[in-house]
């Protein structure tokens, strides 16, 4: 089931991660029209970021051979994707509740509960929360997906495309759209990862013409204060900017030479995923700095810094010890069955 480990997803990994931590610290103070363009700009620039990862993820885990080995591709899921993410839900349910009054051991154990089963899909944990019934229903979606006809997968997009636009259309009408898609947006994203993977680029420029067009659209919209969901990327516009986006990360990766600092970033791209709000409000306020590019920079330098910090350590002291009790029971019960 293993398959050749491409340099370029490691790139495009590490870039998407980088792009949500940037996200998250856009400078929310914007006392002059300068500032608030700049924190609108990079909000529509830096957005698609999501899609990056749903793509991303779609196009490693929508293969027809994983089927045929689903007990074992799905127990590497819940102990690579599932583990992990309790013990980040854990460590952020306990520093939200520490001093406060009646925090004990109880409560917490209960909170944690809470948290995990329903109340973290409003934090930054959403994310995981969305995809992760996805990758274990993937392999299902193979046969369909991963060799998808060219005519099919533009037929399919552009229906997605319709329905997502009309669903926007609604909202700034203030009627709604009761036409539903059968399936979450973010899903057919996911599903069309394999179909967006095997695109060859045959004019560089035209998807980055595509990539800077919905940015400009995203922001014009915003700045002329239509409710261009600033805090929610379910539009078309963020949906075609990430594919496009994509195939520029992807077309830059392979023509890059691997470069040790993008692999660890990608390699512990989804813990500092989880851990990374939890350290924002602790970083140094740079938004003192003179200009707000700088102070941007700045603070997404050092929450990503700090977050790939505490991922190693995190990873290393608890998380790779309970994959390994895991994996020791998992292959105890196992010998235990055949003999």
């Amino acid at each position: 089931m293993g398959r050749r480990h491409i340099y370029a997803y490691d790139f495009i990994r590490a870039i998407a991660i980088i792009m949500v931590v940037a996200v998250h610290c856009i400078p929310g103070r914007a006392e002059t029209s300068a500032a608030h363009f700049y924190n609108t700009l990079f909000q529509a620039a830096l957005f698609p970021c999501n899609v990056l990862f749903f793509i991303l993820s779609g196009l490693l885990n929508i293969h027809a051979d994983y089927e045929s080995h689903y007990l074992d591709y799905a127990l590497r899921k819940l102990r690579s994707i599932l583990l992990p993410t309790l013990v980040f839900m854990f460590i952020n349910t306990v520093v939200d509740m520490v001093g406060l009054p009646g925090a004990d051991f109880v409560t917490i154990a209960k909170q944690f509960l809470t948290n995990s089963f329903s109340s973290y899909s409003d934090s930054i944990f959403w994310f995981v929360m969305a995809i992760f019934a996805m990758i274990l229903v993937a392999p299902f979606f193979a046969n369909s997906f991963e060799r998808m006809k060219r005519d099919a997968c533009r037929f399919f997009s552009a229906l997605f495309l319709v329905f997502s636009a009309l669903n926007l259309v609604g909202f700034y009408l203030g009627i709604g759209f009761g036409w539903s898609w059968p399936t979450s947006m973010f899903f057919i994203v996911f599903l069309l990862g394999p179909s967006i993977g095997h695109i060859k680029i045959k004019h560089p420029a035209v998807p980055w013409a595509i990539f800077c067009a919905c940015v400009a659209v995203s922001t014009l919209l915003i700045m002329g204060g239509l409710p261009h969901h600033p805090a929610d990327d379910n539009t078309p516009f963020y949906f075609l900017a990430g594919g496009a986006l994509f195939l520029c990360l992807r077309q830059m990766g392979e023509r890059l030479k691997p470069n040790r600092f993008i692999s660890v970033i990608s390699k512990y791209s989804f813990d500092i995923y989880m851990c990374h709000i939890m350290l924002l409000p602790h970083m140094p306020d740079f938004l003192l700095m003179t200009t707000r590019p700088l102070a941007h920079i700045a603070l997404t330098a050092s929450v990503l810094v700090a977050s790939l910090i505490v991922s190693i350590v995190a990873e290393y002291l608890v998380i790779k010890p309970l994959q390994n009790l895991v994996s020791h029971i998992q292959n105890g019960l196992s010998s235990s069955a055949e003999s």
